[in-house]
């Protein structure tokens, strides 16, 4: 997520796919001291950093509240941002067949 809002990239890129997207660092002492999570979001220029974004998660993950995910979602919502909340399913640690579809839609030799 910092990606897309960093000026380093040369223009957007061309989609992102965000896996059990938190926003805060959920209390937890390893994740603060990241420092990932300790300034804003610039959400505005998140929108801004890729042609598309599309967000999994799962309504069963242990590690990742869906309350995060959804947040993330309501700030990114626009024409380039699509949010999938699988019911029933974990923290991904594999990949699944949605997400092997929104790659070949993407990024296949058709796209």
């Amino acid at each position: 997520m910092r990606l897309l809002e960093s000026d380093k990239v040369d223009g957007p890129l061309r989609g992102a796919i965000l896996v059990a997207a938190a926003h805060t660092d959920l209390g937890d002492e390893w994740e603060a001291q990241s420092e990932y999570f300790n300034r804003p979001w610039d959400w505005a220029k998140m929108k801004n950093g890729a042609d598309f974004i599309h967000l999994f998660h799962g309504t069963d993950d242990h590690l990742i509240p869906v309350r995060e995910a959804r947040h993330v979602a309501e700030m990114l919502e626009g024409d380039n941002f699509e949010y999938s909340e699988l019911s029933g399913k974990g923290h991904f640690f594999y990949p699944w067949q949605e997400l092997l579809d929104v790659m070949d839609q993407k990024f296949g030799a058709d796209a």
